[in-house]
């Protein structure tokens, strides 16, 4: 507890000019002042033993809150690995799914393109084989005619040497 003199303090204000009557209000309204807003010793133990109960029981609220959240994040956890192992199981199924799709298309059309690939080959064929029929009687007519003209000119070759042989023989046979 605080010890104050009023009288000491009262005795002084009168040695500074003030007069017995604004000594005493003024000791008075400070005693009261003191009183109201000083805190004692019990004053500060009392709240120093509030302070540190209060303390403890947000401490045991603390712990418990936390120990509710642990709870709790470990069962969202939990419910999140179950959550993403079904969705992982679920995208797998799918993407398989797709695949098999995917190949299955593939295949039909490679099967497609085979079938026109063979069907281009085919006609490129036919064609060739036109071509070389066309050819071959081409060049077959071309042969005939080159063995025409070459019995022509074999005939006029033969009838020059001929007409050669029988004019030397006639020159020979006048010389002679």
């Amino acid at each position: 507890m605080l010890v104050f003199d009023t009288l000491a303090f009262a005795e002084r204000l009168q040695k500074v000019n003030f007069t017995k009557e604004q000594a005493k209000v003024l000791t008075e309204e400070f005693r009261e002042l003191l009183d109201e807003n000083l805190a004692s010793k019990r004053d500060l133990k009392e709240t120093e033993t509030g302070l540190r109960h209060d303390l403890k029981e947000m401490e045991i609220s603390l712990k418990r809150d936390m120990k509710e959240m642990e709870i709790s994040l470990k069962r969202d956890m939990k419910e999140m690995d179950v959550s993403l192992k079904r969705d992982m199981k679920e995208m797998d199924v799918s993407l398989k799914r797709d695949l098999a799709t995917v190949e299955t298309s593939l295949k039909q059309d490679m099967k497609e393109l085979e079938i026109n690939t063979r069907r281009d080959l085919t006609e490129v064929q036919t064609g060739l084989k036109r071509d070389m029929k066309e050819l071959e009687i081409n060049l077959k007519h071309d042969i005939a005619e080159t063995k025409a003209d070459m019995i022509k000119w074999m005939f006029g070759v033969a009838g020059i040497q001929l007409t050669l042989i029988v004019t030397l023989l006639k020159w020979v046979l006048e010389k002679g």
